[in-house]
């Protein structure tokens, strides 16, 4: 009985060690995850001390063109028919001002608050497309132009497809509507 409280005691001991171990481990990370902490509260602070006029400058090199391309794409009278621009990235990727603005509300108040940098557009738009799939584009084009505002307006079209069908033509006269009521100066860059 002596011996078998002895090995009960050694065994104790060392479950003891192991978890002292695991503390000093767990204590360890802790503390590597304060630091982390504080240098990314570090970092936020830092990017909250610039003043808006130079993140709207950022924003502005940032948000030079702004790709609106119709989904999905599909021409009936080209079957091998693809966009202008092969997006090789999420879709958001192309479209900086949008994806600025919905970093933190500080950023989508400057974002809001520059009309030019929703006016820089490239609009990509296939003929043959039905009026339920251009919707959405529809949609997110007339955000940008709503927000656009009094903004000079850069806007590259690039229509492919079929001349006769009517929904795309319909898209490009709700464009011009648009874009006419919102829009004081224009410039076409195609």
């Amino acid at each position: 009985m002596l011996s078998l409280a002895e090995q009960d005691s050694k065994d104790y001991e060392a479950e003891i060690v192991r978890l002292w171990s695991q503390i000093t481990h767990i204590e360890a990370q802790r503390i590597r995850l304060e630091n982390y902490s504080r240098n990314l509260r570090f970092s936020i602070s830092l990017l909250r001390r610039f003043p808006n006029e130079i993140m709207a400058r950022i924003f502005e090199y940032t948000c030079d063109k702004n790709l609106l391309q119709e989904f999905p794409w599909h021409d009936e009278a080209d079957d091998q028919s693809t966009p202008p621009t092969k997006l090789s990235s999420p879709v958001i990727t192309y479209l900086p001002t949008m994806a600025i603005s919905a970093v933190c509300s500080r950023w989508r108040q400057l974002a809001m608050s520059y009309p030019g940098l929703w006016s820089n557009l490239r609009v990509e738009i296939c003929m043959s497309s039905n009026q339920s799939d251009i919707d959405g584009f529809i949609a997110t084009l007339d955000r940008y132009l709503e927000v656009s505002g009094n903004a000079p307006l850069s806007l590259e079209l690039n229509i492919k497809g079929h001349p006769c069908a009517l929904p795309v033509l319909w898209s490009f006269s709700h464009i011009m509507l648009i874009a006419g009521k919102l829009s004081s100066t224009w410039e076409s860059t195609r």
